[in-house]
């Protein structure tokens, strides 16, 4: 959301890092679409880095305070690709379950492979 609707941080955030890509939307419920948005964030996380050291402080803006404190984590790499690797292992059995029918019949089986 540091670049949703904001189109004075995306053109800095290209002036700074020359960079056309932008962090993609992560959704808290469904893991099928994160992996595509922690490879992305995995990928700009440098970019990132680089754009917050620039701008240092964005006072009215609790998205900046929030993005910042995260990128002083010195594991915040290893996480997303923990987080990644669980993602992309759960990315068939997702796919598969999180739909309207009715699949419960075949979950016994799929949850015992997967385990």
């Amino acid at each position: 959301y540091l670049f949703k609707d904001f189109p004075s941080r995306r053109g800095s955030f290209i002036e700074i890092t020359s960079s056309e890509g932008f962090p993609a939307k992560f959704c808290c419920t469904r893991w099928v679409e994160n992996v595509h948005a922690t490879t992305v964030a995995i990928r700009l996380l440098p970019n990132i880095r680089k754009y917050v050291a620039e701008v240092g402080e964005m006072k009215n803006s609790k998205v900046f305070g929030k993005v910042k404190s995260f990128l002083q984590d010195p594991l915040l790499a290893a996480k997303l690709g923990f987080f990644l690797g669980i993602a992309n292992q759960l990315e068939r059995f997702l796919i598969k379950f999180q739909r309207d029918a009715s699949m419960s019949p075949l979950l016994y089986e799929d949850l015992e492979n997967l385990i």
